[in-house]
């Protein structure tokens, strides 16, 4: 059984308002956000805008964490000769040793370079940024799968980051969180969501990112982003960065604070921290 607690959503919306400004300038510190300027300085916003789309619908399975993997593609595609096919996408795969699932990936970029797409982002990279949910279903029409599946979804993120990179105003409407691990991670741990059937802390995150209960975690941040009145995409960059710094620290608060001043920029507050690790110790 997965519960989302409405009455703790509350709490955890009011106070990321205090820190609402954080929220929304951390993205642009954020490594992936950093990764495409740099890949659109080297290649220009068109050519960025496809390989972007292409490197965003196969970020997943990843054998190193996903801030380094994007400074990698950055690093890869921003060489001279760059070419856009299947074939060098399999050598950036091999380079990076990120294998897993390797011929699905494969897959899935030639399905989306084989389509009209490509065609489209060519002409005009930034012809989605006035309508975000419309690139979604674009996706979605390409790739037969549902608009809110955790790639389509982190596609419109990594694509707004491209917009936004580019100067242009990015209308996101009522796109969703992706519900990887990091996000489900910390719907448990600041417990927005709870009753997991007593499954330890790491178990029940990857249960949530799952098809049948990713909506809980769906849900649970968008009643969240709803409070706070902005986009779940926006949260998104606090909550993927905050967790990953939460999870390379040990969840220990003091780094915690330390590390998002030291790489990151931004100060938070320790009892923000700790009621967004309120319920690490009910999964030890």
């Amino acid at each position: 059984m997965v519960t989302i607690d409405n009455d703790r959503v509350h709490v955890v919306a009011s106070l990321m308002e205090s820190i609402k400004d954080d929220v929304l300038r951390l993205k642009r510190s954020d490594p992936q956000y950093v990764a495409l300027k740099k890949l659109i300085n080297s290649v220009g916003v068109n050519n960025a805008s496809i390989l972007t789309v292409l490197n965003s619908l196969i970020s997943y399975q990843l054998s190193i964490p996903g801030e380094e993997y994007w400074g990698r593609f950055a690093d890869f595609f921003s060489k001279p000769n760059v070419q856009l096919n299947t074939d060098y996408f399999k050598k950036f795969l091999l380079n990076v040793k990120c294998t897993r699932l390797l011929d699905q990936k494969l897959r899935r970029i030639s399905r989306v370079l084989s389509s009209d797409l490509p065609g489209k982002l060519l002409s005009n990279g930034l012809r989605y940024c006035n309508n975000i949910e419309a690139f979604m279903r674009e996706l979605s029409r390409i790739l037969k799968v549902s608009e809110d599946s955790k790639t389509i979804v982190f596609s419109a993120k990594m694509y707004s980051y491209l917009c936004d990179v580019s100067g242009q105003v990015v209308d996101l409407g009522k796109t969703p969180i992706p519900v990887d691990y990091r996000n489900s991670l910390l719907a448990l741990t600041s417990c927005i969501i709870t009753d997991c059937g007593g499954l330890p802390l790491k178990e029940c995150a990857l249960k949530l990112t799952s098809s049948t209960y990713s909506k809980y975690v769906r849900n649970a941040w968008m009643s969240v982003c709803n409070q706070l009145g902005i986009s779940c995409l926006e949260l998104d960059a606090f909550t993927w960065i905050f967790t990953g710094v939460a999870i390379s620290s040990d969840f220990n608060v003091s780094k915690i604070v330390k590390l998002l001043k030291e790489k990151y920029s931004v100060n938070i507050r320790e009892d923000v921290v700790r009621i967004l690790l309120e319920c690490v110790e009910k999964y030890v």
